[in-house]
């Protein structure tokens, strides 16, 4: 699978977009805050608070952003809602813990940071560029695709 987003291209473009504002800014938000992390990384002495303003950030986007998109996914009655649930409820409730206590355990090192952002980039491109452009193709009608 070619990935679209990398390290060193992180920039959002429209046609990344679903067509639903509210899902759209929200992964807008999420791909300047995860650009703002690989650069950070990349400063001596800018591991820390890189991870930590990372990891809160997640926490909080996670909580805010999977509701706006299931209730979006209640809306159109989205066929394949479970999975996608499921989707979210892994990232939220295991992968973003045990990245977080990974890179507490680690004193925040660089190769945990890295590790941390590899997900992130990972997640960028499986889940929002795949997966949740699904629900925009799915909630136009034949005449907007």
């Amino acid at each position: 699978m070619h990935e679209l987003i990398s390290e060193t291209n992180i920039e959002w473009k429209e046609e990344y977009g679903i067509g639903v504002e509210g899902i759209d800014s929200d992964h807008q938000e999420l791909f300047r805050i995860v650009r703002r992390l690989f650069i950070a990384n990349q400063q001596p002495n800018r591991t820390q608070w890189a991870a930590e303003e990372g990891i809160k950030y997640l926490r909080m986007y996670t909580i805010k952003h999977f509701d706006r998109e299931e209730q979006f996914m209640r809306e159109i009655a989205y066929r394949d809602i479970k999975r996608h649930l499921v989707q979210h409820r892994i990232f939220r409730d295991k992968v973003v813990p045990r990245m977080e206590s990974h890179l507490h355990h680690s004193r925040f090192s660089k190769e945990a940071m890295d590790k941390f952002l590899d997900i992130m980039r990972m997640w960028l491109n499986r889940h929002i560029l795949i997966h949740d452009k699904a629900l925009g193709w799915i909630s136009q009608s034949p005449a907007e695709m």
